[in-house]
């Protein structure tokens, strides 16, 4: 089984809201949104979406991370977790944010990514992994 990892690059020049991120969030001025799908014989079984922002002290988020289920448990969901994080941190990102689920909280704690807060279960990760 080879997997193939694909990237895709949409500019944004817009405002984006994450409302459940109220506090330290605002509205920021994001530059990209990058996507990241992985493949098996042509067949998309994975993807992560990620943003970046112009201010590299400021977090960066993972928007979306899924693995069908048929692919899970197989390293999928690590290897797109990784390389995100690799692109991130080679763009200056500091400190990466993503919203959890209670189903994939043991996933991502581990892979260096603690819970900050439990209310809405927000994760932050590691950027030297």
């Amino acid at each position: 089984m080879k997997i193939k990892l694909s990237v895709s690059l949409f500019i944004l020049f817009l405002f984006f809201h994450l409302a459940s991120f109220s506090m330290e969030m605002k509205k920021w001025d994001y530059r990209a949104i990058k996507d990241i799908n992985a493949y098996i014989d042509g067949n998309k079984i994975g993807d992560i979406t990620y943003q970046t922002i112009d201010d590299p002290n400021r977090p960066c988020f993972i928007m979306n991370l899924w693995v069908d289920k048929e692919f899970r448990s197989k390293g999928i969901g690590k290897s797109l977790l990784k390389e995100a994080i690799k692109d991130l941190k080679d763009q200056g990102c500091k400190k990466i944010w993503l919203q959890s689920t209670s189903q994939a909280k043991g996933f991502y704690e581990k892979l260096n990514c603690k819970c900050v807060n439990s209310e809405n279960l927000l994760m932050e990760c590691e950027v030297d992994q």
